[in-house]
């Protein structure tokens, strides 16, 4: 049989999660943010599978290219975008250079939601950190002197330090990646 959860497994995570709960926007913004740059990189591919399907082939040979969902809302684009700004856009190296230039701009996106995904998770780990290691230290001062001859400081200095460390990491972290 497997083992039993532990009991006070869940009851521990919600009292973490109230530590957290004041930062959600932060957290919601960093996972945001994650989500374009986990997403946005697959536009290189994309854009290339694009360039060797239906540009090069269709410069090449003129004949039809596959068609699917990607290839047509591409071509949408580059059709639409290509015509506001002028006749070379519309050609085939104007699209190839339009597809290029878009690219740098996706990645360009890419660089800041990257800066914001790490600025705004590690804000979030570091007060979440602040308020745990207050909470803690106003607990400390409220114990008896007989806890401190019970048990050993090495435990309790672990405690503030390197535990604390782990928390911050999960909602730096670990957080923002699981959702």
């Amino acid at each position: 049989p497997p083992p039993a959860p532990h009991p006070n497994r869940a009851s521990s995570l919600r009292r973490f999660l109230r530590y957290v709960w004041p930062y959600y926007g932060l957290i919601a913004r960093a996972t945001g943010a994650g989500m374009l740059k986990f997403v946005l990189p697959s536009t290189m591919a994309l854009s290339f599978r694009f360039l060797t399907d239906r540009l090069v082939p269709a410069q090449a040979t003129g004949a039809p290219a596959p068609q699917d969902v990607i290839a047509r809302a591409l071509d949408s684009y580059l059709s639409w975008f290509g015509a506001l700004l002028g006749p070379f856009w519309t050609t085939p190296w104007g699209a190839f250079d339009l597809l290029m230039l878009t690219l740098v701009g996706v990645y360009g996106v890419w660089a800041v939601a990257l800066y914001y995904r790490s600025q705004w998770a590690q804000l979030a780990g570091h007060r979440v950190m602040m308020d745990l290691r207050s909470e803690l230290y106003r607990h400390i001062h409220r114990l008896s002197h007989r806890f401190f001859q019970e048990n050993q400081s090495g435990g309790i200095v672990s405690r503030l330090t390197a535990d604390i460390a782990l928390a911050q990491n999960f909602v730096g972290s670990a957080m923002t990646n699981i959702w």
